[in-house]
């Protein structure tokens, strides 16, 4: 299904809510599940009618497995869009991805699945935690406007 369905919708919430619930003590930022610092961001777009987050990243620093150095993640979210909020994304991402100064990219793509996924790289933890909280109030923002 390429849009999202509110079937779809209430099914990835509740797996949300699990993952959220089951996330070891000792898991890592960075390495498979998802980071606490964005779960207030996440919340905040799945409460929107039409939108739901389907991986997120809060942005990392971390050193490099061979001692090398370190490297940085992005600040990353894949949402799926209802078709209506699609269309109104379709008309305003030049402003997301060109306006907005801690957004890096927005692209849209195809998962195998036929889902189509919004892809939006942004400053995250990997630059500070005021990169983060902006970038992150401006993607609610945005979100909540269309």
């Amino acid at each position: 299904m390429r849009y999202l369905s509110p079937a779809l919708k209430a099914d990835n919430l509740k797996y949300w809510e699990q993952v959220k619930r089951d996330r070891p003590a000792d898991a890592k930022d960075g390495y498979g599940f998802p980071d606490p610092p964005i779960y207030d961001l996440c919340d905040r777009l799945n409460a929107i009618e039409g939108v739901c987050t389907v991986q997120s990243c809060a942005g990392h620093r971390m050193a490099a497995a061979d001692g090398s150095g370190e490297y940085q993640h992005v600040g990353k979210l894949w949402l799926r869009l209802s078709e209506p909020l699609a269309l109104r994304f379709y008309e305003r991402a030049p402003e997301l991805a060109s306006v907005y100064p801690t957004i890096q990219r927005v692209f849209v793509f195809w998962h195998e699945s036929g889902e189509e996924v919004v892809d939006v790289l942004f400053q995250g933890l990997n630059v500070s935690e005021e990169a983060f909280d902006e970038s992150s109030k401006l993607i609610a923002d945005f979100f909540s406007s269309l």
